[in-house]
């Protein structure tokens, strides 16, 4: 009985501790863009798991999970201050966003940090303009700490000791401030005038913690600053709630573009080129319809590049294919408030040159180590091509396909594999084989084989499996 009822404790602590969650949804400009590329989500994700590391080493129960990170208009060259904050209430693009991701807080990333101002956020408030939440804030693109500082505010952490006896108290709770030790350590929350030459560290205060920076005798808070005692509070009073505002409430401004690509299509991609960039899809083989889709909240012109030799383009009303390069042409459509709340059709087809049609063994050399089976697919833009297991009584350790066009884009996918790696089939090297991504597959993630300049010759690839029983 003991040991049930410790098993029912570990249950509902954990199931306690996973409830807190904050979703968040971020924003950026095209001049953000312009200087990240494509590596916007790749900043976004990082920012978000350094959140979640502070919010770790602190002992607070709060898990950030981000929804999207999607490009707006309007903000180029944004200052990040209270007043693109507040603009960020009444904007209808970013309003509509909000309404369709539902996400508990917003954050803008600005560009253009002015007097030192490298970012702002809303206090915890019940209601903004037209009864949203104010889980609003904007925080410099290339800092992590200030993502999470602002992060800190809408959770109702004040920013401590600002200089001399000043200091700028939490809300609602007064206590809830950041903590430092002056020419020693600060945390994220706290201003440097006031600490000399303190380290800054990423961690909000918590006295129950006493090795704060890993060294004994570095107390993270006292009971006046402790925002490790504020923030679940503020959390279950406010933040929590905001997601709930948007829970029965649709975007007014949506238009979908759906895409249709017929077979054959042999190889292309679809991005849209403005308002915004990003790809849209990489459609690459020919076993079946292909659709893909982009949502828009802005109106105006919008403009797409289809890129893949003999492609062609089409929407409902007519044509649309323009440009003198063969291998790559836009397609421009205006979205008007007649577009809003519709699905827009559009069509590319490859009518080029056939492709050759290049034939491709794989084999796997299973390494079982200590018993037991293992299985994984092999993957070509989310169609299963062919499956490998292996068990006491059967293995499955080849696969051949035919691929009608020159580039391809195959992904292993495993179930309970430790490792794979592609390999070599001629020297039997255990590391990169042409592009291919070999890859500790112990997080369920796959590993990634890029295949160019398919020209019909016929190919054999060989991938080695580790599984450790």
């Amino acid at each position: 009985m003991k040991y049930v009822f410790m098993l029912l404790f570990v249950f509902f602590s954990n199931l306690s501790w996973a409830q807190n969650k904050v979703d968040v949804l971020v924003l950026y400009p095209d001049t953000v863009a312009n200087v990240l590329g494509n590596n916007v989500a790749v900043q976004a994700a990082n920012f978000i798991n350094q959140g979640n590391s502070a919010f770790t080493k602190s002992n607070i129960n709060i898990q950030l999970n981000l929804l999207d990170s999607v490009q707006i208009s309007g903000y180029s060259n944004t200052a990040c201050n209270s007043s693109v904050v507040s603009s960020l209430e009444t904007n209808t693009e970013v309003t509509n966003l909000r309404r369709f991701h539902k996400p508990h807080v917003t954050i803008l990333l600005c560009d253009s940090p002015t007097n030192n101002i490298a970012g702002n956020a809303n206090y915890p408030s019940t209601v903004g303009s037209g009864g949203a939440p104010k889980a609003l804030a904007v925080a410099l693109y290339s800092h992590a700490y200030t993502f999470a500082h602002e992060l800190g505010h809408i959770l109702g952490v004040g920013h401590g000791k600002i200089s001399g006896s000043t200091t700028h108290t939490g809300v609602p709770i007064s206590t809830s401030m950041g903590y430092g030790v002056a020419d020693n350590y600060r945390d994220v929350m706290t201003y440097p005038n006031a600490f000399g030459n303190a380290v800054q560290y990423l961690f909000f205060s918590n006295p129950a913690i006493k090795t704060c920076i890993g060294q004994t005798n570095t107390t993270c808070g006292t009971n006046e600053y402790n925002a490790a005692g504020g923030i679940p509070t503020v959390y279950t009073n406010y933040v929590s709630k905001y997601k709930s505002h948007w829970t029965n409430l649709q975007p007014t401004q949506l238009t979908t573009f759906k895409f249709d690509i017929p077979n054959p299509i042999g190889s292309m991609k679809i991005e849209m080129i403005y308002p915004t960039r990003k790809l849209i899809c990489n459609p690459s083989y020919a076993a079946q319809i292909y659709s893909c889709e982009h949502k828009t909240f802005s109106s105006g012109q919008h403009i797409f590049q289809i890129t893949g030799q003999g492609s062609t383009w089409k929407y409902e009303s007519g044509v649309c294919q323009a440009g003198t390069d063969a291998s790559q042409k836009t397609c421009a459509y205006n979205v008007t408030v007649a577009d809003h709340n519709k699905t827009i059709l559009m069509s590319a087809k490859y009518n080029g040159p056939p492709l050759p049609e290049t034939t491709i063994t794989f084999n796997a050399n299973f390494n079982i180590l200590g018993g037991g089976s293992t299985s994984l697919s092999l993957y070509d833009n989310g169609l299963k091509l062919c499956e490998f297991r292996y068990s006491w009584n059967e293995s499955i350790n080849t696969c051949t396909i035919t691929l009608p066009r020159s580039n391809a884009r195959l992904e292993l996918r495993g179930s309970v594999l430790d490792r794979f790696e592609w390999s070599d089939h001629i020297n039997n090297n255990y590391n990169n084989y042409g592009s291919c991504d070999p890859q500790d597959d112990s997080n369920y993630t796959p590993s990634l084989c890029n295949i160019n300049n398919l020209n019909g010759t016929p190919m054999t690839k060989t991938f080695s499996v580790w599984v450790y029983d």
